[in-house]
């Protein structure tokens, strides 16, 4: 699993910035992942159902392509 999520939550610290992540457990380790929220096409709002933000999370790196999970 690469280490692009911290170098990237490093950089952006200095403006006071994140990426979305969610901690999530594979086997028996704890792991971060990028959690990208899904947004609405029709008002350009964050989707929602039953008032809970829905989210997906990559398989896949955006920034270097490596898988993350199985």
């Amino acid at each position: 699993m690469c280490d692009c999520i911290d170098k990237i939550n490093l950089a952006l610290s200095e403006g006071d910035q994140e990426l979305p992540t969610v901690v999530a457990r594979r086997g028996d380790d704890l792991v971060l992942e990028l959690s990208i929220p899904l947004m609405r096409k029709d008002e350009g709002k964050i989707e929602s159902r039953k008032g809970r933000p829905r989210r997906m999370v990559a398989k896949y790196c955006p920034f270097c392509g490596e898988k993350q999970r199985d």
